[in-house]
């Protein structure tokens, strides 16, 4: 019940912006590295995977690159897929770098450890239709 009434404060709440409010389908690329590998492997790991998604420009790009490095076993990739998750579930950073970049863009890689990640939306973000109940995170 709670809940419930913290999501009809937050809509009804006009300091909360539309972006916040928007849902999208996204999809997140994680690619765990080999923990076992020197600081010098592992920046040279991360460069790639950084260069590798600065070049997807659709969930489809980021599901052949998940591929692609399971056939060459230099990543063990995971692919996550949310249909209308709500942006305002985000970091401020990650939504503010969705929000900036045209659909099908990843991110910035972000992560800690051996475990890397981007994210992507798969559509443009919209507000929900009247009536759709919030999606939960």
């Amino acid at each position: 019940m709670i809940a419930v009434l913290a999501m009809v404060a937050m809509w009804s709440d006009a300091r909360v912006g539309p972006f916040d409010r928007q849902i999208a389908d996204m999809l997140q690329l994680t690619v765990d590295l080999d923990p076992a590998a020197s600081p010098e492997e592992r920046s040279k790991a991360i460069a790639l995977f950084e260069r590798d998604t600065a070049q997807i420009r659709s969930c489809t790009d980021a599901r052949q690159l998940a591929v692609r490095y399971e056939r060459g076993k230099r990543f063990k990739p995971t692919v996550t897929a949310r249909a209308n998750y709500q942006i305002g579930w985000m970091p401020p950073y990650l939504r503010d770098q969705l929000n900036a970049r045209p659909r099908g863009r990843a991110t910035t890689v972000f992560g800690e450890g051996p475990t890397q990640r981007v994210l992507i939306a798969c559509t443009t973000p919209k507000l929900p239709p009247d009536g759709m109940p919030l999606p939960i995170p």
